[in-house]
């Protein structure tokens, strides 16, 4: 459904960056249930925020703007 993205917002403290993950969407589906994750609607893409350490690798969400909708 597309490639997610990481996008550095601001100047670093440090190793740590503010960062955004983009262009979530991700369809999961199991036996009997199934849904959409991604900015509200089934083909709208959502955002998370959070912080990136350049040093460890790791994000570290903070806050999303993700929602989960049932087909």
């Amino acid at each position: 459904m597309g490639s997610w993205s990481l996008s550095m917002n601001g100047d670093p403290t440090g190793t740590v960056y503010p960062a955004t993950l983009c262009n979530i969407l991700a369809t999961i589906s199991m036996v009997g249930c199934s849904y959409t994750m991604g900015g509200g609607p089934l083909s709208i893409a959502g955002t998370v925020s959070g912080t990136f350490d350049t040093r460890t690798g790791k994000f570290i969400p903070t806050s999303s703007a993700l929602s989960i909708s049932t087909p």
